[in-house]
């Protein structure tokens, strides 16, 4: 990556959304980080003296609206150089650019990115603005989803430790785990037959830039689990907003490489309702529509080619949704509540949930993340007015664990 400035004259002739910036100095030692974090390989061994770079790209609407065949080429808001350990501590020095490639809610994904022995890093975290000036993590990316079965299916897939993550948040600061993305080894053309490393994946340590591909993805993103039995009937309500955010990938051959963060896509004005009859197990899922990204090289010579990576990246809603048939948690009697005869309820509480398992790429397990409040919600109705009955959520009280619920 510090070849950077010097095939910038290279790239000049290519129509891009966005703007190049040049290279930056790291944070000064008694100045507050804005990322910190850790550059590791898949067995855990620290990588020292690899340098960050923090990237931003136009906001999620002009990255989508971009017609196909456009490039985008990020631009450098900061960098760091890793330590003996592998540490890195990085502070945002353009400010101005971060701030003006967020959404309407001012969250930003920042792109932390760079060359290892092992091959690139590739990674995005999202944050917004700091009152005191500076950025602060976006926390729910760093909640995740801790239930059972989610980590059983990332274990399955080999993804627990072996994939770049934000592993908690410090006072407002994210803290990262980087790993190198792994490069696919094949024995035949479109036939993935294992993982490895490669130095020279990616762009070999030149300079990469976006270009959009024609056509769309589409993929069935479950968003809640409900299941009524026979004292109640039910109904998801799914409004688009901005409140729905995807787990972003990166492919080779059609086969996935690694998760590369979370993302919003465009605001779609759109409402759904959907009825559950009595006896139901409902795994409610919304249709939605990716962009994909091809990722090109470029040299200082002027030479170009794409690096054989795809990132595909969350658009908007299809207008479809349905359900599907789930099997029902246990309940766990301290954490069911009763409900006097005929109650109606809707479950919205202000919480962000994130969902492992929601939807595939490449045949691999992806996630979703839903803030659940009016414009997102599952309703229980007593069958009639009579009618008393229990509700359950999993690891918690109803109103606690919106996104798994069942009648009792």
């Amino acid at each position: 990556m510090r070849t950077r400035t010097r095939i910038l004259a290279a790239l000049a002739a290519i129509a891009t959304v966005g703007t190049v910036g040049t290279a930056v100095t790291p944070a000064a030692a008694n100045e507050r980080p804005d990322i910190m974090g850790s550059v590791e390989s898949w067995s855990g061994a620290k990588l020292a003296g690899v340098e960050i770079q923090a990237l931003v790209e136009p906001d999620a609407q002009t990255i989508n609206d971009m017609p196909a065949g456009t490039t985008s080429l990020p631009r450098v808001v900061g960098s760091a150089v890793t330590n003996a350990a592998g540490v890195f501590q990085l502070k945002i020095t353009d400010e101005a650019a971060v701030a003006a490639a967020g959404d309407s809610d001012g969250l930003v994904s920042v792109i932390l990115t760079g060359q290892t022995p092992e091959g690139q890093v590739y990674f995005r975290t999202r944050m917004t603005p700091r009152e005191q000036g500076g950025f602060v993590a976006y926390q729910p990316d760093a909640d995740g989803d801790t239930s059972a079965d989610n980590i059983a299916q990332l274990r399955k897939e080999g993804r627990e430790n072996r994939q770049s993550r934000t592993t908690g948040v410090t006072n407002g600061i994210p803290q990262l785990r980087l790993t190198p993305l792994p490069v696919a080894k094949t024995t035949a053309p479109g036939s993935v037959t294992t993982l490895g490393f490669d130095p020279n994946a990616w762009c070999s340590g030149n300079y990469w830039w976006y270009k959009k591909v024609d056509g769309t993805a589409g993929r069935n993103v479950t968003l809640m689990n409900q299941a009524t039995a026979s004292k109640t009937t039910g109904k998801f309500t799914y409004t688009s907003s901005v409140e729905t955010s995807l787990e972003a990938s990166v492919t080779t051959s059609g086969s996935f490489v690694a998760s590369v963060g979370m993302m919003k896509g465009t605001t779609t004005a759109m409402t759904i309702s959907l009825p559950s009859p009595a006896s139901t197990n409902a795994e409610w899922y919304v249709g939605f529509e990716f962009n994909l990204y091809d990722i090109w090289c470029g040299s200082p010579t002027g030479a170009q080619w794409w690096s054989q990576y795809t990132e595909y990246r969350p658009w908007r809603p299809d207008g479809g949704a349905s359900r599907r048939t789930w099997t029902p948690f246990t309940c766990n009697t301290a954490n069911q509540s009763t409900l006097g005869p005929g109650a109606e309820v809707k479950v919205a509480k202000d919480q962000t949930v994130t969902k492992t398992g929601s939807f595939t790429t490449g045949g691999v397990s992806m996630k979703a993340q839903q803030k659940w409040t009016s414009s997102a919600a599952v309703e229980y109705k007593a069958i009639n007015a009579t009618t008393s009955y229990g509700l359950c959520g999993d690891g918690a009280k109803y109103p606690y664990a919106v996104s798994r619920t069942r009648q009792t």
